[in-house]
């Protein structure tokens, strides 16, 4: 008898468009920071998002996600427990992130990938590294 190699299902089988490095996991379960995005982004008040994993000592890690808004919505405590609702319903409460921060910008390369390390590194209050690369 023959024996077939394994086959792993894909990222994109799984309805995803990222690398094994945008999932964060905690409690025994996997996040893929894409998918909570795209729902992010569904919400009408949402221009731009970039979500990130940050260690908690209860769960692992936790879903931190930065939000630009469209012209014409504020920043208020009420829209990012909207925002947190509404992923929570769409992907389930574990997908759901821990905090939602609005920002006026995304730091981006020239070529327009959102630099989630210096996302990080701000949101921890750690020093940003190397930010040649950063679009002006």
């Amino acid at each position: 008898m023959r024996h077939r190699p394994c086959r792993r299902r894909s990222a994109q089988a799984d309805g995803l468009n990222a690398a094994p490095k945008s999932a964060i996991g905690g409690r025994g379960s996997r996040t893929a920071l894409t998918r909570n995005l795209g729902l992010t982004f569904s919400h009408r008040a949402v221009s731009e998002a970039a979500a990130i994993g940050l260690p908690d000592e209860l769960k692992g890690n936790v879903i931190h996600g930065f939000v630009i808004l469209r012209a014409g919505f504020q920043p208020t405590h009420e829209l990012a427990e909207e925002l947190i609702q509404h992923v929570g319903h769409e992907m389930g409460p574990i997908a759901r992130p821990a905090r939602i921060d609005f920002v006026n910008a995304l730091p981006k390369t020239r070529s327009g990938k959102i630099m989630r390390r210096v996302l990080k590194a701000r949101a921890l209050g750690m020093a940003e590294g190397d930010l040649s690369t950063l679009e002006e």
